[in-house]
């Protein structure tokens, strides 16, 4: 970040100077989210399995759960929970966007309840209220419970694959 103020990028040629400057706006663009993280996340969750194929091994090399879309032309291998449906429409990743991001928050808040509350009286850790006071507030959908991400996306990809219940079991025998 301080490399404009480094004696040695006055040096380089202006040319030079050029392609780091653009090389540092690009890389901020990409990497802000990254920068302000102060812990890993709990769960992943990946649109094009092949486009962001480096995030994925990043992933599991992390150990980080990946959820992904994954459409006929990627590997099903590398994703821990893989969600068989068309990457490139807009309406598909939007519908299991929303769903999943609604299933986190739904889960957020159920273990949020699920926590028993602290009375006024119990002993806390010294500094403890500095660093949630300090701490900017995020959004609810931001940091996810690692439990309750994956549970609601199995059942939603199984229940479109498997044949309704009537077609099977009740179907009218055809005479020879």
């Amino acid at each position: 970040e301080n490399a404009e103020n480094d004696p040695r990028f006055a040096h380089l040629t202006k040319k030079e100077r050029l392609g780091l400057i653009k090389q540092r706006s690009r890389l901020e663009h990409v990497l802000a989210g990254i920068k302000d993280m102060s812990r890993r996340p709990d769960a992943l969750f990946v649109v094009d399995t092949r486009r962001e194929h480096i995030a994925v091994a990043e992933a599991n090399r992390l150990r980080i759960p990946v959820i992904g879309l994954i459409d006929t032309n990627a590997d099903p291998n590398n994703i821990d929970f893989p969600i068989p449906a068309n990457d490139d429409a807009i309406r598909s990743i939007e519908l299991f966007a929303t769903k999943i991001a609604d299933a986190i928050i739904e889960g957020r808040n159920q273990w949020r309840a699920s926590r028993p509350e602290r009375s006024s009286r119990s002993p806390r850790r010294r500094g403890a209220g500095r660093d949630r006071a300090a701490a900017p507030a995020a959004p609810a959908a931001a940091k996810p419970p690692a439990d309750a991400a994956p549970a609601p996306v199995a059942p939603v990809a199984s229940e479109e694959a498997a044949p309704p219940p009537a077609a099977t079991e009740s179907a009218p025998e055809a005479e020879a």
